[in-house]
């Protein structure tokens, strides 16, 4: 999951705990597995270490929780952090692309 991500979520009272520990490129642990992080400073230091996406290990315990201590599903909390883009259906685009690739198929460079 996006470090900024968790950052968003541990920021708005939220926590998370990885299940895995976590290292830096050097091997120096920055974060055992079973701690669980509730506050910024945690994920900005492992963030500063050039660590962007944390695995999280479920299986071992690990989640995200809200600051009701709700447990956050991680395709949620995933989704969450991707924009939603408005985008056209293919049909739309290849409707577009076509009378292009046509064009130029015909050697006619004006668009």
């Amino acid at each position: 999951m996006e470090i900024d991500r968790l950052l968003d979520i541990v920021a708005r009272g939220g926590s998370v705990k990885t299940g895995i520990d976590i290292h830096n490129k050097q091997g120096a642990l920055l974060l055992e597995k079973d701690v669980r992080v509730s506050s910024i400073s945690t994920l900005l230091v492992i963030k500063q270490n050039g660590l962007c996406d944390l695995d999280i290990d479920s299986a071992s315990k690990g989640g995200v929780w809200d600051k009701s201590g709700r447990s956050i599903s991680l395709t949620t909390a995933e989704a969450s952090a991707v924009p939603k883009v408005d985008t056209p259906d293919l049909s739309d685009v290849e409707n577009r692309i076509k009378p292009n690739k046509q064009r130029q198929e015909r050697g006619d460079t004006k668009t």
